[in-house]
């Protein structure tokens, strides 16, 4: 009879009041359905709480976290595979001063972006052992993994694109769709300007992300 905390409920497409909308037509990212959800009156019971009542912000961030640690692995197989291509590619390719992949202006980015992932990855492990150990990871340390691969993985689908040049940016090729489900990695799971702020308010209020330093490392 009182306002009160967010609850998480769980609810199936089955029950009735709940509707799934018309797919939205995204820019990549295809091969997952995004719909709307409607609820037309829709009841929920006790028995649908997900947790405590008043607790779904805890949830909520479990999942986030969760969904933060994964994307952060999707990145790291997307920059391996934008440098393998690049790779592949200029390889092979002859330009004027000799083999494309011989030449300074391609080793010197793709060595970079080699870097960035391999720190990356570590970080990665670091938070997967801890799961494995049954301890938890920090949504603070999720999401500042989630916005380091993302930029990454960003910054290896506009280096394919460029190490390939015109034919980058033909259909036939995976660079184009690696660049737009790129695209939506820096939005999906929390923007990254967000959780920037996030992370900033964080670290000058709490020591989460020192403790993580100081013990993993």
């Amino acid at each position: 009879g009182r306002a009160g905390a967010l609850t998480a409920f769980l609810m199936r497409t089955s029950e009735p009041g709940v509707r799934i909308g018309q797919e939205s037509l995204t820019m990549g990212m295809r091969g997952i359905m995004q719909n709307a959800l409607h609820f037309d009156n829709a009841r929920v019971t006790r028995a649908r709480i997900l947790g405590e009542p008043g607790r779904g912000m805890t949830i909520a961030t479990e999942v986030l976290t969760a969904g933060r640690l994964s994307m952060s692995a999707m990145c790291l197989g997307g920059v391996a595979r934008c440098l393998q291509l690049a790779l592949r590619y200029a390889e092979r390719r002859e330009i004027e001063t000799g083999l494309l992949a011989e030449n300074p202006q391609t080793l010197l980015p793709l060595g970079e972006l080699a870097h960035r992932h391999a720190v990356e990855r570590e970080l990665l492990a670091r938070c997967a052992a801890r799961l494995e150990a049954g301890g938890r990871v920090e949504p603070e340390i999720a999401m500042a993994l989630k916005v380091l691969t993302t930029d990454t993985l960003n910054a290896a689908a506009d280096r394919l694109m460029q190490v390939l040049g015109g034919r980058g940016y033909m259909e036939n090729n995976l660079a184009p769709q690696l660049l737009r489900d790129a695209r939506m990695m820096s939005i999906g799971e929390g923007a990254n300007e967000s959780l920037l702020a996030a992370l900033g308010r964080s670290v000058r209020l709490k020591r989460v992300v020192h403790d993580f330093l100081r013990e993993a490392f």
